[in-house]
């Protein structure tokens, strides 16, 4: 992808559900949650993942965001290295 323009990605998440306490990724799934079925994403979704996930993209700098988190990761540890 050398060719393919630089992309910044302005809002993405990442979250470890060992390390940070996401109630909405770890509690009794909610059939009325704003965007549908979310349980394929019950699971972590770590820097490898994001950067797995957006290799085609040309992906040189991005904005995480957190995730409705009581405790986060970005709190505890850095993110990417």
């Amino acid at each position: 992808m050398s060719d393919a323009f630089p992309v910044i990605d302005a809002h993405h998440h990442l979250w470890d559900l060992e390390t940070g306490q996401y109630p909405w990724l770890e509690g009794e799934f909610i059939t009325t949650f704003r965007y549908g079925d979310y349980r394929p994403i019950c699971r972590n979704y770590l820097p490898d993942d994001f950067r797995r996930d957006s290799a085609k993209q040309n992906v040189t700098a991005s904005v995480h965001m957190e995730a409705a988190a009581i405790r986060s990761i970005s709190r505890s540890k850095p993110i990417m290295e």
